[in-house]
C-alpha cells in the first residue's frame, strides 16, 4: 500500500522525500506531518496520519459497534476502530457522564491500536440516557469486563481521563490479570479532600467570581416529610458563598443542594442549576468552549446530573478499598503512566503526589503550564508520546521505569 500511495499521489519533491523518510522510520513523523499535512490528502489520511497538531485523525471506518445489554436495564454503546489486529486499548471518558462523542480520544495511532470506545452508563449513546438507577463505579467495572469478553480481548490497556482514571483503577484492582498497562490523565479520586477542594474551600480561592456564581444563596432542600411541612411556614435558610468556608471539612451540603435541584427541582430550578454547574466546571477545568446553551443544554444536563451524583457518593467506592486495591495492582506489576497538568485546579498536583507516593512504580509525567483540560496541545503531545511508546509489544516500558533501548 505504501508503494502504491507514493506512486499515485502528486507531491513536490520535498514532500516526497519526507514521506520516504516516514516510510523508513516513524521517528520524527509528527514534525513532518505538521509541515506537509495541510497539503497532502487522501493517501496520508489512509495511513492514519494526524489531522492537526499532535493528535491522530479519528478513523472514519468503524470496525464494530453495538448496544450491549447489561444489568439494571442499561444498554452500553461501544465502538471498535483502528486496527482490528492491533494492541487493544479501551478509552474511559470522564465527566462523569461526558460520553465518547464529547471527549477527545484520538491519542492512539490507528495503525497500531485496536481502539475500543465505551459510553459509560447514562452517558453518550448508552441508554437510558442520563439515568442514575444502577449507575455506580462497580456497575461500570462489570460492564467493561462484559464488553471485554464480548469482543474476545485477552488483555487490554486502560486509558482513563478525569473520572475515567478512577474507573480504570477500580477495574484494574478487580480484574488485574486482564490489564496490560494503565494510562491515567487528569486523575480524579473522589476523595474527601478532593471533594472539599472543589465544593467547599480550595478552588474557590482561585476563581472567586465563578465561585460566587456557583455558591450563590440557595435554600437547603428539606429532607424529611416533617421538614418539608415546616418549610412551608418558615422557609429554608439560604447560605451565601462565603458561609461555605466556615462549614466543617467534608461538608457536602452544597453538593446535596445541587443534586436535589438537578434531579427534583422545577424546570426553572433545573435549568439554573445546570448553567451554574457547567460554568463552574468549565472554570476549574480551564475549558471555556463547553456550553450549556441551546442544543448543548441536554448534554450539559446529563453531565451535571451524573457528576453531582458521583461526587456526592464519593465515586461509590470507599477510599480504604481503593487503597487496598492499589496493592493488588502493584502485586500484579501492571505498568502505569500518570500524565498530569502542572496547573490542574480540579486535582492539584499535591493531591496526585499522594497517589504517586502510594504507587512508587507508576511513572509520573507533569506537563508544564497545563491544567486539567486535554485541549492543551502540550498535554495532547505528552499523551501521544506515551501511547506511541506503549503501542508496540510494550517492550519500551518495564515495570516502574522506561527500558533503555539499543540504537542499533
Amino acid at each position: 500500500m505504501r508503494r502504491r500511495l507514493i506512486k499515485e499521489a502528486t507531491w513536490s519533491a520535498r514532500e516526497t522525500r519526507a514521506l520516504h523518510e516516514f516510510v523508513r522510520s516513524d521517528e520524527g513523523a509528527r514534525e513532518k506531518l505538521a509541515l506537509y499535512g495541510s497539503r497532502v490528502k487522501g493517501g496520508l489520511n489512509m495511513l492514519g496520519f494526524f489531522k492537526s497538531g499532535p493528535l491522530f485523525r479519528e478513523p472514519k471506518h468503524i470496525i464494530l459497534e453495538g448496544m450491549h445489554p447489561v444489568s439494571g436495564g442499561h444498554r452500553i454503546r461501544y465502538q471498535v476502530v483502528g486496527n482490528n489486529s492491533g494492541k487493544p486499548v479501551v478509552f474511559l471518558h470522564g465527566g462523569p457522564g461526558r460520553g465518547i462523542d464529547h471527549s477527545i480520544w484520538s491519542f492512539f495511532n490507528p495503525r497500531k491500536y485496536r481502539i475500543i470506545l465505551v459510553d459509560q452508563r447514562g452517558s453518550g449513546g448508552s441508554t437510558p440516557r442520563g439515568s442514575l438507577d444502577y449507575n455506580t463505579t462497580g456497575d461500570s467495572v462489570e460492564d467493561l469486563e462484559s464488553i471485554r469478553i464480548l469482543l474476545g480481548v485477552d488483555k487490554w490497556m486502560l486509558f482513563g481521563c478525569g473520572s475515567g482514571s478512577f474507573l480504570a483503577r477500580a477495574y484494574a484492582q478487580k480484574y488485574p490479570t486482564n490489564v496490560s498497562e494503565i494510562v491515567l490523565t487528569g486523575v480524579v479520586s473522589f476523595s474527601p479532600k478532593e471533594i472539599d477542594w472543589l465544593f467547599r474551600y480550595g478552588a474557590s480561592e482561585h476563581f472567586p467570581d465563578a465561585w460566587a456564581n456557583f455558591a450563590r444563596p440557595m435554600a437547603i432542600p428539606p429532607k424529611t416529610g416533617w421538614e418539608k411541612f415546616l418549610s412551608r411556614f418558615r422557609g429554608s435558610k439560604p447560605l451565601s458563598p462565603g458561609q461555605w468556608f466556615s462549614r466543617p471539612a467534608g461538608d457536602v451540603t452544597l453538593l446535596k443542594i445541587y443534586h436535589h435541584l438537578l434531579t427534583e427541582g422545577t424546570e426553572e430550578e433545573q435549568h439554573a442549576a445546570v448553567l451554574a454547574w457547567t460554568n463552574w466546571e468549565n472554570t476549574v477545568c480551564g475549558d471555556a468552549k463547553r456550553s450549556a446553551d441551546g442544543p448543548a443544554f441536554e448534554q450539559a444536563s446529563v453531565v451535571a446530573r451524573i457528576a453531582s451524583y458521583y461526587f456526592l457518593n464519593g465515586g461509590f467506592i470507599k477510599q480504604e478499598d481503593m487503597a487496598r486495591g492499589l496493592n493488588v495492582i502493584r502485586a500484579h506489576r501492571i505498568p502505569c503512566v500518570i500524565v498530569h497538568g502542572e496547573n490542574d485546579t480540579v486535582t492539584p498536583i499535591a493531591h496526585v503526589m499522594e497517589l504517586v507516593r502510594a504507587w512508587p512504580e507508576a511513572r509520573l509525567i507533569m506537563v508544564p503550564g497545563a491544567g486539567h483540560s486535554i485541549v492543551d496541545p502540550s498535554f495532547q503531545k505528552a499523551l501521544v508520546q506515551v501511547t506511541e511508546e506503549l503501542g508496540g509489544c510494550g517492550c519500551l516500558f518495564k515495570f516502574g521505569k522506561q527500558e533503555e533501548t539499543s540504537s542499533s
